[in-house]
């Protein structure tokens, strides 16, 4: 593995462990809502 790769995987590790512990916001309701259309559309094909 080369230094810039190994870099880049650390940088993206520590970005994902920062935003996790940040928790849930407001502004991430979006996503269960997104989710819950999903759903919808998953139990209407079935």
């Amino acid at each position: 593995m080369e230094a810039a790769e190994s870099t880049e995987k650390e940088d993206w590790a520590r970005l994902t462990a920062e935003q996790f512990f940040q928790g849930y916001s407001d502004s991430d309701s979006i996503y269960d809502k997104l989710s819950c259309r999903r759903q919808s559309l998953d139990d209407v094909e079935e």
